[in-house]
């Protein structure tokens, strides 16, 4: 994808430095992540992230226009809807396949849209070992601003603790020491402060709620929210004292109903030549002929929970909520990243953050996936190698046209 950087990579390359890179993950986490770290960084043309930027800036465009805020409330269900909105999302994260265009330059294709935080502090930390361990040069750039680790973790502090005291904010999860992406709410300790709490050890009295710090009751006056609620929803076990839909004395660092209103949900009201054709399955009147170049995805699922990738006439018949569903073209990635072994599939997640009272959005960093299977994720990789999680460096000098 810059074939020179390749080669040099590919060449330069050794397990003992991938080892090393694993090994300072751990040190500074106190424990290797939950989810596979690839071999590798990517690297693109600036060509690249110049249209990544578009795709986003007339994706937004078409989620912040007045009508679609409005029919963005359908998406919220009753037993979710939190008060409090707020006039735009914190965060938002786009996931873009690396695909053609016509004329053979890559060209990004949106997967997915959500109003959730990512891994922030995990990809600040990355960045860090993946420069000291291969050698990167100072001109190659994960951020798509003039951002860099120490403006960024400014920016994640004004968003995130905003004007309370660390003490009063919470990173709010579930079972969070055995979620996969763990590892980010150590990062999210060590650089703001704030300690990862479990929905089971809020204590509730009338609209307050508090936790134990240091064996003291702490009030809570704001909530870094990372609580997925399909999750929620099916961990019967986990008893809270609230409920998403309380009227709670707190702010929302990510407002909940944005996990909602900013999902697939939205995706067939997107104006964008970088997006592909989706409908919502209930407004499907003739199912297509070519149904394998087709996916069904269920509306509010995280991480290719419930995704039908091989789609058949029944498995649309089957689906009893088809206000739930979308239908999207299958989009082909482009297997232009060269391991020592076979081409590489890479998805480039865009990550966002929107401070409040600003007018605009501001676009960060990245969190790069790569697959040599037939689709992004675990299950199509295992037993691979240069496969997973990783970032993209964009190059800063000598841009290239379309």
């Amino acid at each position: 994808m810059l074939p020179e950087l390749r080669r040099q990579f590919n060449q330069n390359f050794s397990i003992e430095q991938y080892n090393q890179v694993i090994g300072d993950l751990k040190a500074y986490f106190g424990q290797e992540p939950g989810f596979r770290i690839a071999e590798t960084p990517v690297f693109m043309p600036r060509y690249l992230k110049n249209r990544l930027i578009e795709a986003c800036n007339e994706i937004l465009s078409s989620l912040m226009s007045p009508e679609y805020l409005k029919k963005s409330f359908d998406a919220v269900p009753k037993e979710w809807n939190t008060p409090g909105d707020s006039p735009h999302p914190e965060f938002v994260v786009a996931d873009f396949a690396i695909t053609l265009d016509e004329k053979g330059c890559l060209n990004p294709m949106l997967i997915e849209i959500q109003g959730f935080p990512s891994v922030y502090f995990f990809q600040i930390m990355l960045d860090e070992i993946y420069r000291k361990n291969f050698h990167l040069a100072n001109d190659l750039n994960p951020y798509f601003t003039d951002l860099n680790p120490e403006k960024f973790v400014d920016l994640l502090k004004k968003i995130i603790i905003s004007e309370y005291n660390t003490d009063e904010v919470i990173l709010l999860e579930l079972d969070p020491k055995n979620q996969t992406t763990y590892v980010d709410f150590v990062g999210a300790e060590k650089m703001l402060g704030i300690k990862s709490v479990c929905v089971t050890d809020i204590i509730k009295e009338g609209r307050e709620l508090f936790y134990d710090l240091n064996g003291k009751k702490q009030k809570i006056k704001r909530i870094f929210n990372r609580v997925i609620a399909d999750d929620w929803a099916n961990r019967s076990d986990l008893k809270a004292s609230f409920a998403f839909t309380d009227d709670l004395d707190v702010t929302w660092a990510g407002h909940p109903n944005w996990f909602f209103r900013l999902s697939k949900y939205a995706m067939p009201f997107l104006k964008s030549g970088y997006v592909p054709e989706t409908r919502i399955l209930s407004e499907v009147t003739s199912i297509p002929n070519d149904l394998e170049n087709y996916v069904l995805k269920p509306l509010f699922s995280f991480s290719g929970s419930g995704v039908i990738f091989n789609v058949s006439v029944d498995d649309i018949n089957s689906i009893d909520n088809p206000d739930d569903f979308i239908l999207q073209k299958k989009v082909t990635y482009f297997p232009g990243l060269m391991s020592p072994s076979e081409p590489v599939k890479c998805e480039i997640r865009v990550m966002i953050v929107w401070p409040e009272g600003s007018t605009c959005p501001v676009f960060t960093t990245n969190l790069t996936r790569l697959s040599k299977g037939d689709l992004i994720g675990v299950k199509f990789n295992k037993n691979k190698d240069w496969v997973g999680g990783s970032l993209t460096y964009f190059e800063s000098e000598n841009q290239l046209d379309f």
